[in-house]
C-alpha cells in the first residue's frame, strides 16, 4: 500500500511540474522584438535668451568692493554700494569682520537695492577670539540678492556693549565686503 501511494504522490507531482511550466513561460518570447521608429510632432520652438555667462578674473562685469571703518565709534555704521547706471547688482556673498571692545555683541544686515528698501537680509555673526582688549567677530554669508541700476546697496553693522547700556568702545573697526556680478539692463 506504501508503495502504491509513494508511486502515486510522484505521478501527482510529476503532473504539477508539466502543467504549471508552459503558463509561467507564456509571457516570454524566445527573441526580441525589433526596436520600432517613433516620430515625435507637435514640438515647440525654443529661444534661450538669458543664458549664464561664465565670469573670469579679466572681465569686467565682476563686482567686488569693500568699506572699512577703522574708528567705529558709534553703534551703528552704514557702508553703501552704488549701484551703475544700466546695470543690474547681482549679489552672491557678503562679508564682514568687527574687533569690538571686549563683552560686545553685533549684528549685521544686507538692504537696499530695489523697492524693498525696508528688507533686511541678516549676515550670521560668529565670535571667534578674544585678544587683550577686542572681541573679533567675522560672518559671511552666500545669497542672491539684485540690487536694480541706480539704487544703493547698504551693509549696517550695529553693535553693543554686554550690559546693553548703549556706551560702545571708541577703538573698534569693522570691515565689510559684498561680491557678485553686474548684469546689462535695457
Amino acid at each position: 500500500m506504501y508503495k502504491f501511494t509513494n508511486k502515486l504522490l510522484v505521478l501527482g507531482a510529476l503532473f504539477a511540474v508539466f502543467a504549471i511550466a508552459p503558463a509561467a513561460t507564456y509571457g516570454q518570447q524566445s527573441k526580441p522584438e525589433e526596436p520600432k521608429n517613433v516620430n515625435v510632432v507637435n514640438t515647440p520652438n525654443v529661444n534661450i535668451a538669458n543664458t549664464a555667462k561664465v565670469l573670469n578674473a579679466n572681465d569686467s562685469n565682476i563686482f567686488q568692493e569693500s568699506r572699512g571703518d577703522n574708528s567705529f565709534t558709534d553703534a551703528l555704521t552704514v557702508f553703501t554700494y552704488q549701484v551703475p547706471l544700466g546695470k543690474r547688482l547681482v549679489i552672491e556673498f557678503a562679508s564682514i569682520r568687527a574687533s569690538l571692545g571686549r563683552g560686545e555683541k553685533m549684528e549685521a544686515f544686507v538692504r537696499g537695492g530695489n523697492a524693498f528698501q525696508h528688507a533686511l537680509h541678516p549676515i550670521v555673526m560668529n565670535f571667534q577670539l578674544t585678544s587683550a582688549t577686542h572681541d573679533i567677530y567675522v560672518g559671511s554669508q552666500a545669497m542672491k540678492l539684485y540690487a536694480e541700476p541706480g539704487t544703493t546697496v547698504e551693509v549696517l553693522v550695529s553693535r553693543r556693549d554686554a550690559a546693553n547700556t548703549g556706551a560702545v568702545s571708541s577703538d573698534a573697526s569693522v570691515e565689510s565686503s559684498i561680491s557678485g556680478y553686474l548684469v546689462d539692463v535695457p
